[in-house]
């Protein structure tokens, strides 16, 4: 029997109870929902809050309904079998046009497929070899300033690292600042450029005011200026250098077109700062999921002493290395970087016993499906094992959502999970991290779940490779 509207709390005037309990504490509303409501709830919100809340701008008072969906096989049918019932919401690809202009992420239907095409041959498993030579290199450049006992801003750390090796496989070059301290990459305009590109990256619906792209990137300064400087050149000479943006300037459709300068541009500037903005979360939750469960460091270790024996490791050396890689999916797991992916109904559907009407806002909470019993026994604890080949109940691929699902799974989902498998590696051959004395973490919601606060840790120098990580 089909229902007309899906249960949930009343929201108040225009919504604003439900926009209030999620301001104060969005991980615990929309778990709350989830549990009281069950796998598919109808919230009202004023302005879309959970897409407005960290923009700084208002967004007019007006309630606004959307439909929070708690079941993977809600995620397979929206994100898999009838994808294209579901769009990406107008509000966020003018979002993201306006951060990046006419790039993938904004892009829809055959306009879409065609860019796709063309954009993902720069990431063929062919190139993994030498992309893996730069993540090791940079890695080891980081921690050489390192020093035992010293205190580490690993959220500067990461950031610069991630940073400095976007740019060394997409331009192969090095942009001032980048190999230096925090400091330097602030000044160089990194920093700011990240909060120019996201602070509308979020935006709502009525979001015809945000800044155009072309302000938006006047605003990022000098690091723009370096990029677009770097990419002109680049643009004059026609030179393969065998990184990402060689591939996306030869790289051509079945008419032979190839990308604009623009388009080249767009792409560009997408993968620079949208895969470096969510890199550095993932390491910092991956390294303090290993300073909360010993045991699992412990193995971490173990494994690496007993693969790589010392020796620097490459991309060949991550067949060798199953448990590491199970401990990355099981921190993505634990610490999801995403508290909601949004999508609109393109067209009257069902889901579930509930018809919902074209335009239609749909949020799928990886934090929530990641954290279900349901689909994991034990959520709550930290068990790297669950991803094993051996485990008798495996992961539900799309209960499991770091990257997305369906045809729009992350492009860069293979890079970006070798980036952190190298930098782990790097790193533990070298140094034991520990959370540095009265740290507290908190999580918070802005683009990503990441800690409230500034994440330090202290170095540890390993002392011998058969007694890593038990000092």
């Amino acid at each position: 029997m089909l229902h007309q509207e899906p249960p949930g709390p009343p929201g108040g005037f225009l919504g604003l109870s439900n926009s209030l309990r999620y301001k104060i504490d969005p991980l615990g509303f929309v778990s709350e929902m989830a549990k009281t409501y069950g796998d598919i709830v109808s919230l009202q919100l004023v302005g879309d809050y959970i897409y407005s809340k960290h923009i700084k701008k208002t967004t007019g008072l007006r309630g606004d309904y959307i439909v929070l969906l708690n079941h993977p096989g809600f995620v397979q049918q929206v994100f898999v079998d009838e994808w294209q019932k579901f769009k990406k919401p107008d509000f966020l690809k003018a979002s993201l046009r306006g951060n990046w202009g006419d790039a993938l992420a904004s892009l829809e239907g055959d306009a879409w497929k065609c860019r796709r095409r063309l954009v993902q041959p720069a990431f063929h498993p062919h190139l993994m070899a030498p992309y893996a030579t730069t993540i090791v290199a940079c890695t080891q450049d980081m921690i050489a300033g390192w020093r035992p006992g010293a205190l580490v801003n690993i959220d500067e750390e990461f950031l610069t690292l991630t940073a400095r090796i976007a740019a060394r496989t997409i331009f192969d070059a090095e942009l001032e600042g980048f190999g230096t301290p925090i400091e330097n990459a602030k000044r160089s305009g990194i920093i700011n450029f990240a909060e120019a590109m996201g602070e509308d990256f979020t935006a709502t619906q009525n979001n015809a005011d945000a800044a155009p792209v072309s302000l938006r990137r006047r605003r990022a300064g000098p690091t723009m200026d370096t990029l677009l400087a770097i990419m002109k050149a680049r643009f004059m000479s026609q030179e393969e250098r065998g990184d990402m943006l060689s591939f996306l300037l030869q790289a051509t459709d079945e008419a032979g077109q190839r990308l604009t300068h623009e388009e080249v541009v767009n792409e560009v500037l997408q993968l620079f700062f949208a895969g470096h903005h969510t890199i550095p979360t993932t390491l910092i939750w991956l390294f303090y999921a290993l300073t909360q469960n010993p045991e699992v460091e412990t193995r971490v270790y173990e494994e690496l002493d007993s693969s790589l024996k010392g020796r620097t490791p490459g991309a060949d050396d991550l067949s060798g290395l199953p448990y590491a890689e199970m401990v990355i999916k099981e921190s993505m797991r634990f610490y999801a970087s995403s508290l909601m992916i949004v999508r609109e109904v393109a067209e009257d559907t069902q889901v579930g016993d509930y018809i919902l009407k074209k335009g239609t806002l749909i949020y799928v909470s990886p934090y929530l499906l990641q954290r279900d019993p349901r689909n994991f026994e034990q959520p709550e604890r930290f068990w790297p094992e669950r991803f094993s080949k051996e485990n008798t109940k495996p992961v539900y691929k799309y209960a499991f959502l770091p990257f997305g699902a369906g045809p729009r799974y992350c492009i860069g989902a293979g890079l970006a999970l070798l980036e952190v498998r190298l930098i782990l590696a790097t790193i533990a051959q070298a140094y034991r991290l520990t959370l540095a004395p009265n740290q507290v973490i908190v999580p918070t919601v802005s683009l990503t779940i990441r800690p409230a606060q500034e994440t330090y840790m202290q170095v540890s120098a390993r002392q011998h490779l058969n007694e890593m990580g038990r000092g």
